[in-house]
């Protein structure tokens, strides 16, 4: 099922409940269900938008580098002793296995392709 635009971008409003966005930066939770919906998401409305020969509009183009910039300095915080920013469910041996290599394949898709 293809993710329609407006789904993707009200992860772009953290505190809309119910997206991966509000889940990790609000709550702290590493939603890995929906962290795949979303990641699933995107990359089949970059394929229909692309493949259709149509361009992403600036909303998209600024909400992608956000969500990946946003997931990654979450990342950070969470494996910073100093900072008290801890991520629930989250398994780093997953996110060097998985999550990160979704997120680096994304940003490469949307430098290469935009």
């Amino acid at each position: 099922m293809l993710m329609d635009r407006n789904t993707i971008l009200e992860n772009r409003n953290d505190l809309i409940e119910g997206t991966f966005c509000y889940e990790l930066f609000e709550l702290q939770i590493f939603n890995e269900k929906l962290f795949f919906e979303l990641i699933d998401g995107i990359n089949k409305h970059l394929s229909a938008t692309w493949d259709g020969g149509g361009k992403l509009d600036q909303e998209m183009l600024s909400f992608l580098p956000w969500f990946v910039m946003g997931v990654m300095n979450s990342i950070i915080c969470h494996n910073d002793k100093n900072d008290r920013y801890v991520i629930k469910q989250l398994d780093m041996s997953l996110w060097h296995e998985i999550y990160e290599e979704k997120l680096s394949s994304l940003l490469n898709r949307i430098i290469t392709c935009a």
